[in-house]
């Protein structure tokens, strides 16, 4: 990472360090394709799956606020009597 020298200078851009920060990035992505214990399904199916999960995590509260706001009276317990007739 440091291209044989014990120090960096800082302030400046460092091809040699900036090599070396990403080489464990590329070791392991490459580590992941050749060891056949990694799903490339999987990736695929999370892709498609995390813009369906936030847009629950976006909606739900919404349909329930609305849901509350346009539900029947009837269905409201304030709506409801409390004593038996």
């Amino acid at each position: 990472m440091f291209a044989g020298r014990a120090e960096i200078t800082l302030g400046a851009y460092d091809s040699s360090f900036g090599t070396g920060w990403h080489a464990p990035a590329r070791h392991l992505k490459q580590w992941q394709a050749d060891s056949g214990l990694w799903d490339p399904a999987a990736v695929r199916l999370a892709r498609r799956a995390r813009p369906v999960g936030i847009a629950a995590t976006v909606l739900g509260p919404v349909a329930g606020v609305v849901g509350a706001h346009w539900a029947p009276a009837a269905t409201r317990p304030e709506g409801r009597c409390s004593s038996p007739a």
